[in-house]
């Protein structure tokens, strides 16, 4: 299998939020069989990341399973308290801010902006089901960290083939707390040729929602991942190249990544 990256020319929050899929016309490459919009990609080795409010366990939960990407991609992540950046100029503190990606343990649902588009002041991404336990966080802060990276949802893959039973649609959308526009936009609105170039669909994504089978055609559960599947790991790899020569080195650092969980 191989893997969908998409990258959304959004409004401020698209992650588990609303978003507006683009015309692909531009500003987008191939990588292996998948289409990444460059606009949006990160064009800088390290991302700064600041913690705006939050106790400290739930920011080392953040921090562990957030660096589990750059075991895979070429990027690091540098994290900030907001309370440490009093000490700076205001200059300074002004430009790391609006640079940055901004985490709140605040907010009605977990989310974040996808790519480089974190500018402003206020949170950029919003974690409130992060309590402090890394082994229960880390599926929300992976997915999240993967749409900062640039990652779209996998199971609005159109190569999926239609994953979802047409007669349960309405009763899953009002299960899921959703009107029909944010369910369209964040579960039923497929990414097709015309939006990007598809390769095939990966079940196993960490950027794969959860849904009872009842949903579903297949009539079996799909279980959202809390790992980075290898097919998550292959294509981050070539989003944010360097991190491996070789094919084997990355199939033996997932190998290590799973051997450490």
């Amino acid at each position: 299998m191989k893997k969908l990256f998409w990258i959304f020319a959004s409004l401020l929050f698209v992650s588990c939020a609303k978003t507006n899929l683009p015309s692909v016309q531009n500003n987008s490459f191939l990588i292996g069989e998948a289409v990444v919009y460059a606009k949006h990609k990160w064009k800088i080795k390290t991302i700064d990341v600041v913690f705006m409010d939050g106790k400290d366990e739930q920011r080392q939960s953040v921090k562990e399973s957030a660096v589990l990407w750059s075991k895979f991609a070429n990027i690091d992540f540098k994290f900030h308290d907001y309370e440490d950046l009093e000490k700076l100029e205001v200059l300074k503190k002004s430009h790391l801010l609006k640079s940055s990606a901004k985490v709140s343990f605040f907010g009605n649902a977990n989310q974040s902006v996808i790519g480089q588009r974190v500018g402003g002041l206020r949170a950029s991404m919003t974690l409130p089901a992060v309590t402090g336990d890394v082994r229960a966080d880390r599926r929300v802060v992976l997915h999240e960290f993967g749409h900062l990276l640039g990652l779209g949802h996998e199971h609005q893959n159109s190569r999926s083939g239609g994953i979802f039973e047409p007669k349960m649609i309405k009763q899953m959308c009002s299960d899921f707390h959703l009107d029909e526009d944010d369910c369209s936009q964040q579960i039923l609105g497929e990414v097709s040729q015309y939006e990007a170039t598809l390769s095939d669909y990966d079940e196993k994504s960490v950027m794969h929602y959860s849904f009872h089978g009842k949903y579903l055609k297949k009539g079996e559960d799909i279980e959202g991942s809390s790992v980075i599947s290898y097919v998550d790991a292959l294509y981050i790899s070539m989003l944010y190249r360097g991190r491996f020569k070789t094919k084997t080195e990355l199939e033996s650092a997932y190998q290590d990544m799973l051997s450490e969980m």
